[in-house]
């Protein structure tokens, strides 16, 4: 599972810069922080095979979680009347990752 945690990782730190993340450190900290905890929390509930279901449901709920909390990264330096529009596209785009990597989606054209 340290294969995947590492996926999202890229994941996150590709979607930062594309979202225009600044070099700012207490971005870069916030941005850690929650791939830190994302990565562990999900390892210890993916630990059990098979998965049970309430760990499957658990996993969702930290996968909002954890695009809730880096949508928080992402708009902390933002003029407030900016930040409803990019964080709903921000939180949306988030879980359209995750939902990709756990499912190998491929987006409608």
């Amino acid at each position: 599972m340290i294969t995947r945690g590492f996926a999202v990782l890229a994941l996150v730190v590709a979607f930062a810069t594309a979202a225009g993340a600044s070099n700012d450190d207490a971005e870069k900290q916030c941005y850690a922080s929650a791939i830190n905890s994302f990565i562990a929390q999900k390892q210890r509930l993916l630990s059990v095979i098979p998965v049970p279901v309430g760990s499957r449901i658990a996993i969702r709920r930290l996968e909002e979680q954890f695009c809730s909390q880096t949508t928080q990264c992402a708009t902390a330096s933002m003029a407030k009347d900016a930040i409803s529009l990019a964080a709903s596209a921000i939180f949306d785009r988030c879980l359209q990752n995750e939902a990709k990597e756990v499912y190998d989606l491929v987006p409608r054209r």
